[in-house]
């Protein structure tokens, strides 16, 4: 799979995108969620670190979004709307990308 979008400009940078895929790597979460979604990049780089992973895309607007993932869950809400209860919180990871 390939990047979708070739300018991210407001979006994650390269040291950003480096740090999170190594931390994500490394880490391995069962779930990702990440709040704040701008086009795509995210939901590429979490694909690719973490394939296995249950990933859940939180944002109060999905207008700029290019790619829309078959694998992840996506909510049009706030991440303090949202219940969480279900959610294994010793394995889960959250990224807050908001701005």
């Amino acid at each position: 799979m390939s990047r979708h979008t070739k300018n991210n400009t407001v979006g994650m940078r390269a040291p950003h995108a480096f740090a999170s895929f190594f931390m994500l790597k490394k880490l391995q979460p069962k779930t990702i969620i990440e709040s704040g979604v701008w086009i795509e990049q995210g939901i590429w780089l979490f694909e690719k670190a973490c394939p296995e992973a249950k990933i859940i895309f939180l944002d109060i607007n999905f207008k700029n979004l290019i790619y829309k993932s078959k694998n992840a869950k996506y909510i049009e809400k706030d991440f303090s709307l949202v219940n969480f209860d279900h959610i294994e919180k010793i394995t889960a990871l959250c990224f807050f990308d908001d701005q």
